[in-house]
């Protein structure tokens, strides 16, 4: 079950807002979710808080970047009960979300290219399976996530390119798992993009064996 807390709702500012911060993350492994205006790097690293500085934010032992409670989303691992740490999570889900579907309709446009470019029959047939395939599913997966979220946008942030189908494809993968994390919470969405994983598995494993 999620729970969501608003620091800005508990807490002042200030030496007993900090305090309140320290009592609940101090010396606690966190997992991240997601970070408000950074790339998707840190998604998914695992640390324990060591400081909390003036302004509420967490540093710890996953890396330079801080952690602010109020806007980015993390978990606390190592507990009965995993519980989601974010500003919002209807807000934080939609910014995600949108990323990833952005992510899954350009693959639909670069696999489309790269299908009429290749000069491998079997890796034509591939791509073109796999562009038919994935406008199904991630049109499922956006219409799953409206009916239970409401309207999202598309965020077409990332720069992958299909030049070369493999390493494209692996990316793709790569990045649908860290997003996937983000929704562990929700079976419906889950489920879509485990959908979507076996699609690219299906070309991963078309590309390299029959190409």
């Amino acid at each position: 079950m999620i729970h969501i807390r608003r620091i800005d709702e508990m807490l002042g500012v200030g030496a007993e807002g900090r305090k309140a911060l320290e009592d609940m993350y101090l010396g606690k492994t966190i997992r991240i979710t997601y970070l408000k205006d950074e790339d998707d790097r840190y998604i998914g690293r695992e640390g324990v808080v060591k400081h909390i500085d003036d302004i509420g934010q967490l540093h710890g032992t996953w890396g330079s970047l801080a952690v602010i409670p109020d806007e980015d989303a993390f978990e606390i691992v190592g507990t009965n009960e995993s519980r989601l740490y974010e500003m919002a999570a209807w807000a934080h889900s939609k910014e995600t979300f949108g990323v990833l579907a952005g992510t899954l309709m350009e693959s639909v446009v670069e696999c489309w290219k790269a299908h009429l470019l290749t000069g491998s029959y079997a890796a034509h047939e591939a791509l073109a399976e796999y562009q038919s395939d994935m406008m199904k599913l991630a049109d499922g997966l956006i219409e799953a996530y409206i009916s239970i979220y409401g309207k999202v946008g598309l965020n077409f942030i990332n720069t992958l390119k299909c030049d070369e189908p493999m390493a494209y494809a692996a990316s793709l993968k790569d990045i649908t798992l860290k997003y996937r994390s983000v929704f562990s919470e929700d079976p419906t969405i889950e489920s879509k993009i485990d959908d979507v994983l076996g699609a690219i598995d299906t070309l991963l494993y078309k590309l390299k064996n029959l190409s």
